[in-house]
């Protein structure tokens, strides 16, 4: 039993930063925290679409997740619990989420959205 819970803080496991448990084997790994195959695929399977939009200006938008749950909270410990690891991860997930047709094309423009100075002086970081 002792074994088993020693196991728990062997640095060959690592956390998923959507599930939370520790795996020995992760999709992506940085700094002791990644992301688990079984979350990867749930993600990858459950993400967004394009969105057409009425609006004359903009042709159509990308959203690769939808902001709930675990994602939510992992985004939230990125930019309010200094879990700046989860950066690399996260864009990551974004890149994969990508069609491909996005990657190659000519769109216009990728959107990151701002910080205001006094956020990024009380975060310490830039999210976007």
């Amino acid at each position: 039993m002792l074994e088993k819970i020693l196991s728990w803080f062997d640095s060959g496991t690592a956390k998923c930063i959507i599930c939370s448990r520790r795996r020995d084997k992760l999709k992506y790994q940085k700094n002791g925290a990644g992301i688990c195959f079984d979350c990867y695929n749930h993600l990858m399977k459950g993400k967004a679409d394009d969105y057409y939009c009425a609006d004359s200006r903009i042709n159509r938008l990308f959203a690769p997740f939808e902001y709930s749950d675990n994602l939510r909270a992992a985004i939230l410990s990125l930019k309010f619990k200094d879990c700046t690891a989860y950066a690399a991860l996260i864009a990551q997930l974004v890149y994969d989420a990508l069609p491909l047709y996005y990657v190659y094309s000519d769109y216009d423009m990728l959107l990151p959205v701002p910080l205001h100075p006094s956020r990024y002086h009380e975060r310490g970081f830039n999210q976007a």
